[in-house]
């Protein structure tokens, strides 16, 4: 998680991040020195996901009940420390309830992430009608795929000391399937979804209409209606830019951390400003050409991809890239700069043509923009921004903009 990336106004967030007046001691836990965690006094060197615990939430697009699981495989780095084990050495340091020894109500300990992990494990196995014992194959089988993948690092007597000696075998059972899955074929009880949506669905939501406008008192409206673009105080804004600027994920980068990735960079690297023909004829603009992307706020520059495929009126761009974190740049620790980037990190030319990435060059992991920081600023607020009064959430398609040729 990056804030100078992912929120609204980065550049505000990398102004507080750096001024210890307003952030005395900043302490971040990373896998890498990003945008974010490049300000912090102190990094304490994450896991990986694949060295993780954890469990992935259900969609409700799934039409069969199934608890996944993800569980260390391999260590990238010896001396890393998971956020969770950081965590839990902080509260016995502190003496907190909680954690350690006798930490839940069983007597059993809070001492490591396995403690926590596996009995949430052993809760998948034994819900609803219990999962089957792992055999006596099975078990051996566990046993022998985590002390090649981990070494060191897998325990065998320490996470079965985090449940019950009846429970171990079908914790073994759950984790050598990577979750627990309903059986296909259930999905239907006679001819409706098994696990089809039950809510109640309202045209009037009574949630809404008892919740207040922060600056006004008055209620909110609990029927959907349109509102123009406003600010806090309820004032129509005057948009001064002439295009509206809209943002999407990237198909290949799914988050800014993937930069890190050579192979997909060789997919594509930069997040290029999609503009439709008839916008880009007016401003003297084709495929490739450096532009200069505005805004009252901020400038930023990105390289322009001519198409039919988006409106008139309205550009475009892939969020997630543009940072200078990730190995983008030399950092400084401890007063002594990093002689040299990762030898895998990127070639300094550019061989691809704008959308022809078929050479197979990685680019730059530097390559594009950051497109939340063109996010509109609402006057009303010292460093915010436009947002939905009703959910809370920045208005990321509410963003006005001009584009023109450098050069």
């Amino acid at each position: 998680m990056s804030p100078v990336v992912s929120a609204p106004n980065g550049q505000i967030q990398e102004q507080a991040l750096k001024d210890p007046d307003v952030l005395p001691l900043y302490v971040a836990s990373d896998i890498q020195i990003g945008d974010t965690s490049k300000y912090a006094d102190y990094i304490l060197p994450d896991t990986t996901y694949l060295e993780r615990w954890g469990r992935e939430a259900i969609y409700p697009n799934i039409t069969t009940k199934f608890a996944s699981v993800y569980q260390p495989v391999t260590r990238v780095f010896p001396n890393v420390r998971s956020f969770e084990n950081s965590i839990i050495e902080i509260g016995k340091k502190l003496e907190l309830a909680g954690v350690g020894d006798n930490a839940f109500s069983d007597g059993s300990s809070l001492n490591s992430e396995e403690d926590f992990y596996i009995k949430r494990v052993a809760n998948i196995a034994y819900d609803d009608q219990p999962v089957p014992d792992a055999s006596q194959r099975e078990l051996t089988i566990f046993e022998k795929a985590r002390t090649k993948a981990l070494g060191k690092f897998f325990d065998l007597e320490k996470w079965k000391k985090a449940v019950k000696p009846e429970e171990w075998a079908k914790v073994v059972y759950v984790l050598n399937r990577g979750g627990r899955f309903e059986a296909a074929g259930s999905e239907y009880e006679g001819n409706h979804i098994k696990y089809g949506y039950s809510g109640q669905a309202d045209f009037y939501d009574e949630g809404v209409a008892a919740g207040k406008n922060t600056f006004d008192g008055e209620f909110f409206e609990g029927m959907p209606l349109y509102n123009g673009i406003q600010t806090f105080d309820g004032e129509a804004v005057n948009q001064q830019q002439p295009l509206q600027f809209i943002n999407w994920k990237s198909r290949n980068l799914g988050t800014y951390r993937n930069v890190s990735s050579a192979w997909l960079r060789e997919v594509r690297s930069d997040n290029y400003i999609w503009m439709n023909p008839d916008d880009a004829k007016t401003r003297n603009i084709k495929t490739g050409d450096t532009v200069t992307i505005f805004n009252d706020n901020i400038k930023k520059e990105g390289t322009v991809y001519v198409t039919g495929g988006i409106a008139p009126g309205v550009v475009g761009a892939a969020y997630n890239m543009g940072q200078s974190g990730y190995g983008v740049n030399r950092n400084t620790v401890d007063g002594k700069k990093e002689k040299e980037l990762p030898s895998y990190n990127h070639t300094p030319f550019a061989f691809s043509e704008v959308m022809h990435e078929e050479g197979g060059y990685a680019g730059h992991r530097g390559d594009g923009f950051i497109v939340n920081k063109l996010t509109e600023v609402d006057t009303n607020f010292k460093h915010g921004v436009l947002y939905d009064e009703i959910g809370g959430s920045p208005g990321q398609l509410d963003m006005y903009v001009n584009v023109k040729r450098q050069g």
